[in-house]
């Protein structure tokens, strides 16, 4: 079966603690209340990749 996607809120929450606050990924799993691998999926692009739609702005950089 396979996994549900996340939503864009969590990506875009998931990036804003990690880049804009720094935290690590532990403890954003347990924050967004999702598996640590997730959130190491999300931060490796593997993600990102196949969602063009996830665009914006964080600390001045684009994420694309």
């Amino acid at each position: 079966m396979p996994n549900r996607r996340l939503s864009m809120r969590k990506i875009k929450e998931v990036l804003r603690l990690k880049y804009d606050c720094g935290i690590s990924e532990r403890e954003i799993s347990r924050s967004c209340q999702v598996s640590r691998s997730t959130v190491a999926d999300e931060l490796g692009g593997q993600r990102l990749i196949s969602r063009p739609e996830v665009n914006f702005r964080l600390n001045g950089l684009y994420v694309l």
